[in-house]
């Protein structure tokens, strides 16, 4: 028997947190009876109802804009050109694109796909699959495009409007000169949305009149079902009307920054920025479809179970980085830190916040002394040290009872405890050792002057980053340090070492890894979102970072699958792997076969899952492996 596994677990991430994921959506569509909705780092999320969404496996981490259905096939475009089908909604491939232009819109009417995007660009296709370039005459970027009577009209920048019968030839039509983002049809009108509010109305797609401006804010996106238009604004306004002139707005204010709209299935579906998702029955009416916690996360630990902490008082914790409680802290100003010692979790925060816990359950609050924020909290050598800005740092043996050790200028940003040493890092390049917590020595960094976020301990070798990302700076004593390149400019702002490998969180998604802490390799991109913090435990990696973003890696932990034979029954099969994980089990009647068949999909609900299969007695000799996915 025997089990299979995929790529590197460092190369496979699932959204935890917010639920179905936390990328900014782009753009909502509906067909084949399923909503799909696109987004930042390839999101691709999937729903029948409006009500229970699934997080699809992207098929790459460029951002995606728009889709559309058409003879039984999907279609997602986006940047760079890219173009995605399937068949289902749930697994997708990667096509052939004649262009590297970023596509923000694509249409399906009488057996042609066509899409448009950047720079004027168009692209047609009669099966999704083959794809060619058409000249459209404008130079300015194309934001959508539809179809109705016959025609296909396609909206951009500065009021550039375009129309063609056949997706090959196209006419440029006047209009008002604002930006236009988003065009429906429905009935006999068509609808051109756009910026401060514009709304434009057409009958045949080359005459067009101004048929209302009912927001300030800038016009996204724009839908209809058989009774209604309904538009969406970037400032949380839904707008409906019945007749495209008279409107009513709706606002669900102005941290839903609304980027797409869609009807089907009886519902509307507004999508926006933090991979929010609204849903309406009459265009009115909207609530949210994906509860969770959106707070900014700002670091993760394992001791025992994940725990992480974040703005607004936010404390998660999870025994096996897949389900995930919100805890009561009992306050809410930011916690930036967290760190665990002699039986007691200890989070720090702004204006010299303290918590203490037992459990990561229940927490008390403590006197640190100060109210300074501080920044980043160790233990280490039977004591907690906890540092700040400005430039303090405060020692304590029992998380309850805090002295300040060194008072300084600057700042303090993170620290750590490794190799039998305290090492402190922050703004200015700031980097200073203790062996304590009391005595503190200042440390020469390597140029060029950068603030230091984040400090790790590891195989004898400790690494510290920050911003400008640029250089990692890297010791095997905390005394003398060197620059190593990380291959990447923007924030670094967490790092740890695990399972042979030091990991570091970064801006817009980033991961880095490293054998060695000199050697280090970008990882592929399964968020958008800055990246804060990053830890290991139970044979996984968690990462967390800005809107409660929390994402988990493969199990580094091998599965084992075992069996017997059960007299009367057949031959019991036992699984033991990662909770939370979905594996086939096959089967075959001889090892060099082809032809491995599914038995039966398990997903552990806890280490070890059982199946017996009663029809092993049918067989004289039977195989049988496990496969992920």
């Amino acid at each position: 028997m025997t089990v299979s596994r995929g790529a590197d677990v460092l190369d496979v991430w699932h959204w935890r947190n917010p639920p179905p994921q936390g990328n900014d959506l782009r753009g909502a569509f509906y067909g084949q009876g399923l909503f799909l909705l696109v987004g930042d780092a390839g999101a691709l999320v999937t729903s029948p109802d409006a009500v229970t969404w699934v997080n699809r496996e992207p098929a790459t981490s460029r951002s995606l804009f728009a889709g559309v259905v058409g003879n039984g096939l999907f279609v997602a475009v986006g940047t760079n050109g890219i173009i995605l089908t399937s068949t289902d909604g749930a697994s997708w491939s990667m096509r052939n694109s004649p262009t590297t232009n970023a596509l923000r819109g694509v249409a399906f009417a009488n057996g042609l796909f066509v899409a448009v995007g950047r720079s004027g660009t168009i692209l047609t296709s009669a099966n999704g699959t083959d794809w060619s370039s058409q000249v459209s005459g404008a130079s300015r970027h194309l934001a959508s495009i539809a179809q109705g009577d016959s025609v296909f009209v396609t909206v951009g920048a500065s009021g550039t409007i375009l129309s063609s019968t056949d997706g090959t030839n196209w006419i440029s039509r006047s209009s008002a000169g604002v930006n236009l983002n988003g065009i429906t049809f429905k009935g006999d009108t068509f609808l051109a949305v756009g910026d401060t509010g514009i709304i434009l109305g057409s009958t045949n797609g080359a005459d067009w009149i101004v048929r209302g401006q009912p927001s300030t804010a800038n016009i996204l996106a724009v839908t209809h079902s058989d009774e209604a238009f309904v538009a969406v604004d970037n400032f949380g306004g839904a707008l409906y009307s019945t007749n495209g002139t008279f409107w009513l707005a709706h606002y669900l204010g102005p941290t839903n920054s609304f980027t797409g709209v869609a009807y089907g299935a009886g519902q509307y579906v507004a999508v926006a920025t933090n991979g929010f998702i609204f849903s309406s029955p009459n265009g009115t009416n909207w609530s949210r479809s994906n509860p969770g916690c959106f707070a900014n996360l700002r670091d993760v630990l394992y001791a025992g179970q994940f725990v992480t902490v974040g703005e607004q008082g936010t404390i998660m914790t999870s025994s096996n980085g897949v389900n995930w409680l919100v805890q009561n802290s009992g306050v809410t100003n930011t916690l930036s830190a967290i760190a665990h010692g002699a039986d007691k979790f200890v989070a720090v925060g702004y204006s010299g916040l303290v918590l203490s816990s037992p459990d990561a359950a229940t927490w008390t609050s403590q006197s640190s002394g100060t109210n300074i924020y501080l920044t980043g909290v160790a233990y280490g050598g039977g004591a907690f040290a906890a540092v700040g800005s400005p430039a303090d740092i405060f020692r304590s043996t029992d998380g309850v009872n805090w002295v300040r050790t060194l008072s300084t200028n600057g700042g303090f940003e993170g620290i750590t405890f490794g190799g039998g040493m305290f090492v402190a890092v922050g703004s200015g390049q700031r980097l200073l050792t203790s062996p304590d917590g009391v005595n503190w020595t200042p440390r020469a960094a390597p140029t060029p002057t950068v603030t230091l976020y984040t400090v790790a301990y590891g195989n004898g070798t400790f690494v510290s980053a920050g911003f400008p990302g640029t250089y990692f700076r890297v010791s095997s004593d905390g005394i003398n340090w060197s620059n190593q390149p990380s291959g990447f400019g923007g924030s670094i702002s967490g790092v740890t070492y695990a399972n042979g490998s030091f990991v570091a969180a970064a801006d817009n998604g980033v991961l880095l890894t490293s054998p060695d802490g000199i050697t280090w390799a970008q990882r592929p991109q399964r968020a958008s979102k800055n990246l804060w913090s990053v830890a290991y435990g139970a044979g996984t990696y968690v990462l967390v970072g800005v809107n409660g973003t929390i994402l988990q890696s493969d199990s580094a932990i091998p599965a084992i699958l075992a069996g017997k034979y059960q007299s009367g029954e057949g031959f019991q099969l036992s699984l033991m792997g990662e909770v939370g994980r979905s594996y086939r089990l096959q089967t075959a009647t001889d090892l060099a076969s082809a032809n491995w068949a599914d038995l039966v999909t398990l997903t552990n609900a806890s280490p070890a899952s059982q199946f017996t299969d009663a029809a092993a007695t049918n067989f004289p000799s039977r195989f049988y492996r496990a496969v992920s996915p």
